[in-house]
């Protein structure tokens, strides 16, 4: 089996999990979906993956629509903590 590949790229975390509760958020205008990010980031290194924004997004959208679906009330709390990491990359 030959998997696609997938283009990566330096994505901001912050920014797709916003656009994925937009997106969830306008399908379904009864859910609520809160982020919360637990520190303070000083660079856009810290909130910086390398990934696939397309996909990225979806697994969040994902994760927040089940979370509301599956909620009383049709709402989720979603919080975000940045760590530093003891590895590097090149």
């Amino acid at each position: 089996m030959i998997l696609p590949r997938f283009s990566l790229s330096k994505i901001r975390v912050d920014e797709v999990l916003l656009d994925a509760r937009q997106q969830v958020q306008q399908a379904n205008p009864n859910y609520k979906i809160d982020i919360h990010f637990e520190n303070n980031f000083d660079s856009d290194k810290q909130i910086s993956v390398n990934g696939n924004e397309c996909l990225l997004k979806v697994v969040f959208a994902n994760l927040f629509e089940n979370g509301c679906k599956f909620s009383v009330d049709k709402s989720c709390v979603v919080s975000i903590a940045f760590m530093q990491s003891d590895f590097k990359t090149a």
